[in-house]
């Protein structure tokens, strides 16, 4: 009886899935023809990482703006401080996106 090998050969050699294929898919010495794409040696990787960068750097500046307005507003009315912290909260999470991707 003959079993079906999981996997895909590549270069003559066999290559098989692992539990382990998530967080290491490429061999510990990566082939560049392979594993090239995968570990960000392509400038799209450069420049995926350098658009979150700036939208963390953005989100951490404005919810800091949020919470200075939330708690301004908390010693005039503490009712109202939930609401225009919500509000701010997530209008910080819209525009730093659109702020980061208009990034040069």
């Amino acid at each position: 009886m003959m079993r079906a090998r999981a996997g895909w050969v590549y270069g003559g050699k066999r290559h098989a899935y692992t539990i382990f294929y998530a967080a290491f898919p490429c061999p510990v010495v990566p082939d560049r023809s392979l594993c090239a794409g995968r570990m960000g040696a392509t400038l799209g990787g450069f420049v995926a990482m350098r658009l979150l960068v700036f939208y963390i750097v953005f989100v951490a500046i404005g919810e800091a703006i949020a919470y200075a307005a939330g708690r301004t507003v908390e010693l005039w009315s503490p009712a109202t401080s939930l609401p225009v912290f919500l509000s701010a909260f997530f209008f910080v999470l819209w525009a730093a996106w659109r702020l980061a991707v208009k990034m040069p």
